[in-house]
């Protein structure tokens, strides 16, 4: 079970990995395959991941800042920019991505 579990997490990896490093071969091999096209839709999905992670880590912040430590807000400030740079990222990646995967599945 366990080895199972390590095999998907390395093919999963690394198709992810393929996607943000050569988005066009591993896109393309994507669409060759068709159990392997809801990867299309990994950058929303690590999106809305970080965007739960973000929910927390705020509503500890306000938690901490409860006791009026200044430093939790400069951290906060901190970690909403990182989250708006990542989120951008994001959001030009997966349209990279769709724009890839309706190149190649109108063109076959």
């Amino acid at each position: 079970m366990a080895i199972a579990k390590l095999s998907w997490s390395y093919w999963f990896g690394s198709r992810t990995q393929g996607l943000l490093i050569h988005p066009y071969i591993t896109m393309r091999e994507i669409v060759r395959e068709h159990f392997l096209r809801p990867l299309t839709l990994i950058p929303t999905i690590i999106w809305i991941m970080t965007w739960i992670i973000a929910i927390f880590i705020g509503r500890l912040g306000i938690l901490l800042s409860l006791d009026q430590q200044t430093w939790t807000i400069i951290v906060g400030k901190g970690l909403v920019f990182l989250w708006l740079c990542l989120s951008w990222f994001i959001f030009l990646w997966q349209i990279l991505l769709s724009y890839l995967y309706l190149r190649f599945r109108l063109s076959k």
